[in-house]
């Protein structure tokens, strides 16, 4: 009961005190001091007027910044499509430096069957030096034939499918072939390991010769295989001990060419 009669004496006081606003109002209205009103509202006014000058300034930075930001992001994307461009015109300059380098190099070989190829892959087997060829039966590929990039001997054909082919590189422990060191042309036999086999105590190699096919075998001689790192002779035995690192780079290869017998 206590608590109705407190609000009905607030809804009383309220109900007055706008009634006095009012009556306040009008009264300066046709009285003619609504001017004195003005005086005294005007510095409220100008608060009010300037914060919304600066708010308004404030939002359009924050628009101008994020149209930078959005302007930046769209330069940065053109940027970097613009660098895939220039890096995908240096691959294709320099794989056609390589493609005319092995075109160059197969016109030394006119009396030899010479077909181009590319890797495609490597064997699961880590311990297993080779790589798959996009050539095969199909193309005339066999057995034996030699192969060869930038120049380097750098395996021979070991299996042949109809489309495809096992390269057997060089410095594979199952490589063996016989060669010649260039500077002597001496005989030698190199074997995958990095060794050459049965070089005999009077044989005349040395560190820095280099080791090239010999074309006993029907195929291209003098096609470097590799270059003597180390040479080993102890007095008893039959045979020095020769290292051979072999130029191929097994992870270095992309295109290669085929050497094969007509």
């Amino acid at each position: 009961m206590k608590k109705f009669v407190l609000e009905k004496k607030f809804k009383i006081i309220l109900s007055f005190f706008i009634l006095f606003i009012v009556f306040t109002g009008l009264i300066f209205h046709f009285t003619g001091y609504y001017r004195y009103i003005l005086d005294i509202l005007y510095p409220t006014q100008k608060v009010v007027y300037e914060t919304y000058k600066t708010t308004k300034s404030f939002f359009q930075v924050l628009v101008d910044i994020e149209s930078i930001i959005s302007e930046n992001q769209k330069l940065k994307k053109q940027v970097e499509e613009l660098k895939l461009i220039e890096d995908r015109y240096e691959t294709l300059k320099f794989e056609n430096f390589k493609l005319r380098s092995l075109l160059n190099f197969s016109k030394k070989y006119k009396n030899y069957k010479v077909l181009g190829a590319e890797v495609i892959g490597y064997p699961p087997d880590f311990f297993v030096k080779a790589v798959f060829i996009d050539a095969g039966k199909n193309q005339g590929v066999k057995i034996g034939d030699y192969v060869i990039s930038n120049g380097f001997l750098v395996g021979k054909i070991v299996e042949v499918g109809k489309f495809s082919s096992k390269v057997l590189l060089t410095n594979d422990s199952n490589f063996k072939i016989p060669a010649r060191t260039r500077r002597t042309r001496e005989l030698v036999f190199y074997n995958g390991k990095g060794l050459l086999d049965f070089v005999r105590p009077s044989q005349d190699v040395r560190v820095g010769d280099i080791i090239e096919t010999t074309g006993i075998e029907g195929y291209p001689k003098g096609i470097p295989i590799g270059r003597i790192v180390f040479v080993e002779y102890k007095e008893g035995r039959f045979f020095k001990k020769v290292k051979v690192k072999p130029f191929v780079n097994q992870f270095a290869i992309e295109y290669l060419l085929i050497i094969g017998k007509k």
